[in-house]
């Protein structure tokens, strides 16, 4: 994979941590209790991210290892890589 300057990759396995982290501080022991209140499991969804404004993409790859720590079947297509205005 092509790097981006000024783009730090960090490896997998401390992106699927820092997920776990931040989705068990956001979430705790309940998970998200509007979600499974109004979503059925085993319904699929789908999601797109779009900016606003003009900017820089940051923390696509943390925000994929949050999606698929949540469902590892989740399938991420970025449109742009990470440090891409």
């Amino acid at each position: 994979m092509a790097r981006t300057p000024g783009v730090i990759a960090l490896p997998h396995e401390e992106l699927e941590e820092l997920a776990r982290r931040a989705l068990a501080e956001d979430l705790g022991d309940a998970g998200d209790i509007t979600t499974k209140r109004v979503v059925r499991i085993d319904q699929p969804g789908r999601g797109r991210l779009i900016a606003k404004g003009a900017g820089v993409l940051a923390g696509a790859p943390l925000a994929g290892a949050v999606f698929h720590a949540i469902d590892r079947g989740t399938i991420v297509d970025w449109m742009l890589k990470d440090g891409d205005a």
